[in-house]
C-alpha cells in the first residue's frame, strides 16, 4: 500500500476543512469512531463503500484521499452550473441536504419530485372539449369557437 502513504494526513486535513467531526463522520458509516481514527493514524483504510461516502461527505475527489493526485478538494459548496445556468443557493441548499440523506430517504424525494412534476404537468395541460361537429379541441379554440 505504498501509494496510500499519506492517506491519513488528506484525511486528517479534509475532516478538519469540513462541517463533520470524527464521530459525526463514523455515524453516518455506521462504524466505530476508533475505525476513523484508524483511517487518520493510517493503520487500516476504508473499503470502497465507505470510500466513496467519506470522499462524498468531505466534498474531495478520491484520488486525491487516496494517492494526493489531481485537485485536492471539491468542496461541497461548490456545486457545478448545471446547462451553464448558475445554481440558486435554495437549489444548492436542497442538493447537500439530499446527498445527506439515507438511500431509501432519497429514493422517497425523487418518487415525490416525479409525482409533483406529474401532476403540474396535468394541471397545466389544455382542457380538452369537444366542439359541436365532434373533433377534439382545446379549452381555447372552444372558448373562441362558442363566442363565434
Amino acid at each position: 500500500m505504498m501509494g496510500l502513504i499519506g492517506f491519513g494526513e488528506r484525511l486528517k486535513t479534509a475532516i478538519k476543512d469540513s462541517k463533520y467531526s470524527q464521530k459525526e463522520i463514523s455515524e453516518k458509516l455506521r462504524i466505530n469512531q476508533d475505525t476513523i481514527t484508524n483511517y487518520v493514524k493510517e493503520k487500516s483504510f476504508p473499503k470502497a463503500d465507505s470510500l466513496y461516502v467519506i470522499c462524498n461527505l468531505l466534498g474531495v475527489h478520491a484520488d486525491w484521499l487516496l494517492f494526493g493526485e489531481g485537485t485536492e478538494m471539491t468542496r461541497v459548496g461548490e456545486v457545478k452550473p448545471i446547462d451553464g445556468i448558475e445554481l440558486l443557493q435554495m437549489e444548492e441548499n436542497l442538493i447537500h441536504g439530499f446527498r445527506e440523506l439515507s438511500d431509501r430517504d432519497k429514493k422517497e424525494v425523487v418518487a415525490f419530485v416525479k409525482m409533483k412534476k406529474d401532476l403540474d404537468k396535468r394541471n397545466s395541460a389544455p382542457m380538452s372539449s369537444t366542439s359541436n361537429n365532434g373533433e377534439n379541441v382545446t379549452g381555447e379554440e372552444a372558448a373562441t369557437s362558442e363566442t363565434a
